[in-house]
């Protein structure tokens, strides 16, 4: 019987096999085709549909510690905060740029994934309808175009499991080192990739030949290159008393039911998360579309199958488990990146064959949404301005630019250090002229780029929203130097229509050394 052979499945007229790079090198015109739309369409689509908004805080967040290039932060490891920094050197600091580099970023998993069903699939249409459904998804549009430590999971993710498969299947070195290199770079932008790590484990033990694996030099290479790269943030872990640790801790302060309903939310989530996927496969299958009940279905499924079964539902158990062992909360937006051979997994159950036109049907479907989506965009922008949604009523780029004047005027001196109420504070180095470090928290512990010598030099502003009494307390306390107060308000206006206007006040430490 194929289903069961351990080399070689059948599953109907799709043939599923461990295939050689050379058999899949070359990127078809039509798959570079749909990367650069899914790049152009969405950066677009997040411009015009957040036009009245300003980026999310997790981007700015992103910018305000990339633009320090520390070996690492007091919430995340540093790498996914890099990429904005180095983005950013080289282009104009604008929402549309942001909005591309989340767009590359989700194309660059896109092209993994399509990678990744290459060399398990052999029909091309099939291996371009595995990657088009992830477009099915939230994570690689809606979700994508906010930038954070899980979004850079979108193409770490994807590529450490093209490598890994290649480090199994073929011991290559060069996939050894682009294993070992991505691999680096996921542990770099958030511990969680760990789960990963431990996933590929896994599946690297339930292979026949795990014991050639083994003896072949190709995984050794790649943990001794992670390793080698993650060492000066390992180093600067021990330094720094391990403050993002200390951070997650401060998340188990739930109660066991709360912490438990969350890895409820996380489970439920990341199946409805494929609901129109999994649609989509429901409507076009030749013969019944139950067979894709069988996605997990161990005993009828290769050996190079059940690798990808591993690495699929091995992060999602042990994500729950970790949440519910040490009493860590987690959050759906953790699924953003784990998903990528989710298409490949189903459009190969045991019994399941997709009706030969479905790849047309997904074609159409994508692109009259991406049409819909554009044309509704300026509608979007405004409804979400009016009604306040996601806070995108918040005068944040307008209260940075004023905060840099009133600060101008009251010192004659650029403004360079800022700090203050969340968001307004993290979002300034953003908007404000020039080049501008973010004082977190106006302690030296959570932003150690900002010495004493640079407050004396350079001085720093506060912004307060008025009525935060805690915000002026704060700073009032922490600013040794001698303070002036400015007094403004702020507000959004998109298309005639106004925002609410916000009150702000200034707590401004002058420069100590003249210019």
């Amino acid at each position: 019987n194929p289903a069961v052979d351990p080399e070689f499945v059948v599953f109907s007229s799709l043939r599923f096999e461990k295939r050689s790079e050379k058999d899949i090198a070359g990127a078809p015109s039509d798959v570079a085709f749909w990367l650069i739309v899914h790049v152009v369409v969405w950066t677009i689509y997040g411009t015009i549909s957040s036009g009245p908004a300003d980026i999310h805080h997790d981007m700015a967040e992103a910018y305000s510690w990339g633009r320090e290039f520390q070996l690492g932060y007091y919430k995340h490891p540093p790498f996914w905060a890099w990429v904005v920094g180095a983005w950013f050197l080289v282009m104009p600091r604008a929402d549309w740029a942001y909005y591309l580099l989340c767009a590359i970023n989700s194309a660059l998993g896109l092209w993994a994934a399509w990678l990744i069903a290459g060399r398990l699939i052999e029909d091309r249409t099939t291996r371009l309808t595995a990657m088009l459904l992830l477009q099915l998804t939230p994570f690689y549009n809606f979700m994508a175009l906010k930038y954070n430590a899980n979004t850079i999971m979108l193409s770490l993710w994807a590529w450490a499991i093209y490598f890994f498969l290649r480090v199994v299947g073929e011991r290559s070195l060069r996939a050894a080192v682009g294993l070992g290199v991505v691999a680096a770079l996921g542990l770099l932008s958030k511990y969680y990739f760990a789960l990963l790590l431990v996933a590929f484990a896994g599946a690297a033990m339930i292979s026949e030949d795990r014991k050639d694996i083994l003896r072949s030099p190709a995984p050794w290479l790649a943990i001794v290159i992670m390793l080698g790269l993650c060492a000066p943030n390992i180093v600067w872990l021990a330094q720094n008393n391990f403050l993002p640790f200390f951070y997650v801790a401060e998340s188990a302060q739930q109660s066991r039911a709360f912490i438990a309903w969350k890895a409820v939310q996380f489970g439920v989530g990341s199946v409805l998360y494929h609901t129109l996927m999994i649609a989509f496969l429901v409507t076009f299958p030749v013969g019944k579309w139950t067979a894709l009940l069988r996605v997990f279905d161990w005993r009828a499924s290769s050996t190079e199958r059940r690798k990808l079964i591993v690495i699929v539902a091995a992060p999602v158990l042990l994500t729950m488990l970790v949440a519910l062992i040490f009493n860590v909360k987690i959050d759906t937006s953790f699924a953003v990146g784990i998903f990528p051979v989710v298409p490949l997994l189903l459009l190969t159950s045991p019994g399941y064959q997709l009706m030969p036109r479905a790849h047309v049907y997904a074609t159409r479907d994508i692109a009259i949404v991406m049409a819909i989506l554009l044309i509704a965009a300026p509608a979007i922008a405004y409804v979400r301005f009016a009604w306040g949604l996601e806070r995108s009523d918040e005068p944040r780029r307008e209260a940075a630019q004023a905060l840099q004047t009133a600060f101008e005027r009251a010192t004659g001196r650029p403004m360079t250090i800022v700090a203050g109420d969340w968001p307004y504070g993290e979002e300034a180095p953003f908007y404000a002229r020039g080049s501008v470090s973010h004082y977190t928290y106006l302690a030296r512990e959570f932003a150690p780029w900002i010495t004493e010598e640079r407050l004396v030099r350079e001085g720093v502003a506060v912004i307060c929203v008025r009525r935060d009494s805690t915000c002026l307390s704060t700073a009032r306390a922490r600013l040794t130097g001698p303070l002036r107060e400015a007094s403004f308000t702020a507000r959004k206006t998109f298309f005639g229509r106004e925002g609410p206007e916000v009150s702000f006040v200034a707590l401004i430490q002058p420069p100590s050394i003249s210019p």
